[in-house]
């Protein structure tokens, strides 16, 4: 009994401390940045006052809506998930990998161990760094482009597409077999970008971090990735169009409108959009973006138990 008591507790302090730990996207020094951002999109268009500002930021028609409250279950139960779920996919792949091609057939390793830690210092962990980045890059468009293009699978992706009050938490929105989907296809791209990394290095791949997060990732918090689920249209202009996933480029993947269907899948960057042929460069404005599902489909996903049910009753339905 004393085992369960433990375990809830450590449960409630995930949940209580979200707002203070690095590790969670929603930790409050995250959202300084985007912020910022915004303010400085409202400046371009509008002479500064703080009340107009406060309007912009937090338009009624979004933070009002009644969606924020599932959006906020969603986010509990994302942090029940990851509590819940220790599971190290990469790690596991790793393993399994390293036995089969290194164990097994007697692959060399160090074919590049020269340039090891201690023969290039930082170099090292920046280069472990950016190839975990393309790499966990390159899990998320295979997920999310599987995702829109497997139908059992865009059932459950529905939940996500389903919002149409764009706020940070709106990311939140996620079916929990979409979760584990998501997690497995980037760990199992991870786990291979580990077991090369060691093939050609002989050492453990090592990445740079910032308070116990990848660099790459406390970067992308603390600058704009907030403001991808949001109403602020951003884009950066010039070459980082095809480079950077903008605010604009995530809005135009979830627009209603069929040009901009199965377009921008990337997380961070569009550069496998850009290679695969399914990025959408946004334009400098846009009129009446409408975000959610074709037909007015997302109305089904109402409430809490909606989402979490549908896409199995739909996937039910489609399979008799």
């Amino acid at each position: 009994m004393s085992q369960f008591f433990s375990y809830i507790y450590g449960l409630l302090f995930q949940l209580i401390t979200i707002p203070i730990r690095a590790n969670n996207a929603f930790c409050l020094i995250y959202l300084c940045g985007p912020i910022l951002v915004t303010a400085y999109v409202f400046s371009r268009t509008n002479t500064f006052k703080w009340g107009n500002f406060l309007k912009f930021l937090f338009p009624d028609r979004f933070y009002r809506h009644k969606e924020n409250l599932v959006n906020l279950g969603m986010l509990c139960l994302n942090v029940v998930l990851r509590y819940i779920d220790h599971t190290s996919v990469p790690v596991v792949v790793a393993i399994l990998l390293k036995k089969q091609l290194i164990d097994n057939f007697d692959i060399p390793v160090g074919l590049l161990s020269q340039f090891s830690e201690e023969s290039v210092g930082y170099l090292f962990y920046a280069t472990g760094t950016l190839i975990i980045l393309l790499v966990r890059e390159l899990g998320f468009y295979i997920f999310h482009y599987l995702s829109h293009n497997v139908d059992f699978l865009f059932e459950f992706h529905k939940v996500h597409h389903s919002s149409v009050a764009f706020t940070p938490i709106s990311v939140m929105r996620e079916h929990p077999i979409e979760f584990f989907f998501r997690k497995w296809v980037m760990g199992i791209c991870e786990g291979v970008a580990y077991v090369l990394f060691f093939i050609l290095f002989g050492q453990k791949l090592q990445i740079s971090t910032i308070f116990g997060v990848s660099s790459y990732v406390f970067l992308f918090y603390i600058t704009y990735y907030h403001l991808l689920h949001s109403h602020v249209w951003l884009k950066f202009g010039g070459v980082w169009d095809y480079i950077l996933n903008s605010p604009a480029h995530h809005q135009i993947h979830h627009s209603t409108n069929k040009e901009h269907w199965d377009k921008n899948y990337g997380g961070l960057f569009v550069i496998y959009d850009y290679i695969f042929g399914t990025l959408c460069i946004p334009p400098e404005k846009i009129d009446n973006l409408q975000f959610g599902l074709n037909g007015d489909e997302e109305k089904q996903y109402s409430s809490f138990a909606a989402n979490m049910t549908l896409p199995l009753i739909k996937i039910a339905k489609n399979f008799r």
